[in-house]
């Protein structure tokens, strides 16, 4: 498929919207509260031209890039800033766990 191309399934009984984007790799979300329109032209980089070019984007891709948040910020301080302790007893990862959860949420409080 062509970069920018999308295509979508709407399920009526459920009210739940999915669309398939093209962008590098085929992307999928599911939704219930957002719409595929309007399009917004997104910059994306060729390698062949060296240089930018625009791409078509659904409205639902715009939304979930600005709303990330949370979830995958979580994630990725965890990535970011993981302990490394072995230990011998079968505790210490969990509390070792907990404290990194904690130790991430700091900064938002």
């Amino acid at each position: 498929q062509k970069r920018g191309t999308y295509s979508f399934r709407f399920d009526a009984n459920e009210e739940i919207l999915f669309v398939k984007w093209f962008d590098n790799t085929c992307v999928t979300i599911g939704t219930n509260y957002d719409t595929v329109e309007p399009l917004q032209k997104v910059q994306r980089w060729l390698k062949k031209c060296k240089a930018k070019d625009p791409v078509s984007q659904p409205h639902v891709f715009k939304n979930y890039s600005a709303h990330r948040g949370g979830v995958d910020k979580h994630d990725w301080w965890i990535s970011k800033y993981a302990t490394r302790i072995r230990a011998k007893k079968w505790y210490w990862p969990i509390i070792i766990r907990i404290v990194e959860y904690g130790s991430c949420e700091c900064p938002y409080i």
